[in-house]
């Protein structure tokens, strides 16, 4: 066990497994994370008990029923998403932004971004998230960094269903674009 800077004490070894930090943004972070599932039987909740993350490791109150579990977690790039994650999701664990698209995994599977398109879909459910697997999901020829920029749904070729194709679209997330042209028919060789 080891003091942190705010005097708590925290799991930093089991056995010959310790924990390791990161400095100056670069290298591996590894290290013990408490695991605890809800507790039906106990009247106080396990995140009071054994989650806040300002209890020390020594201070965790343990009731009668409780399952919990030491996961040793690693980062090995970097960006804030545990090796078990960048599996889960198949992103790299050596590369900060798999993709190469210029968002990082994080933001593409954790903070997402905001659509704003004003269909009504998006009145309900305005954030989005990119896959960190693909620069381009949607083939729409915006990578999800210029998505992000533009306020599009990287998901969707045409954000504001004005029927343009988001990178031809002067303004993808508002349903002005070229003014359409219908053919109604022809006499000889004009059309009218």
């Amino acid at each position: 066990m080891a003091n942190n800077p705010s005097g708590l004490s925290k799991l930093t070894q089991v056995r010959d497994v310790a924990t390791t930090k990161r400095t100056a943004g670069a290298g591996t972070s590894k290290f013990w994370a408490v695991i605890a599932a809800e507790n039906a039987t106990s009247p106080v909740p396990v995140a009071e008990r054994l989650l806040k993350p300002t209890l020390a490791f020594e201070d965790l109150v343990l009731m009668p029923r409780d399952h919990i579990y030491l996961a040793y977690q690693a980062d090995e790039d970097g960006d804030g998403l545990y090796a078990r994650e960048e599996r889960l999701y198949r992103t790299s664990d050596t590369l900060a932004d798999t993709d190469g698209d210029g968002l990082g995994d994080t933001d593409e599977i954790r903070n997402g971004w905001s659509v704003r398109a004003s269909l009504p879909y998006y009145a309900n459910n305005p954030r989005v998230f990119s896959n960190p697997t693909r620069a381009d999901a949607d083939s729409d020829g915006l990578n999800d960094a210029e998505e992000k920029a533009k306020g599009t749904d990287p998901n969707r070729a045409d954000t504001d269903g004005d029927g343009m194709n988001d990178k031809d679209d002067a303004d993808p997330a508002n349903g002005v674009g070229r003014p359409s042209i219908h053919s109604y028919g022809s006499v000889a060789d004009e059309l009218v």
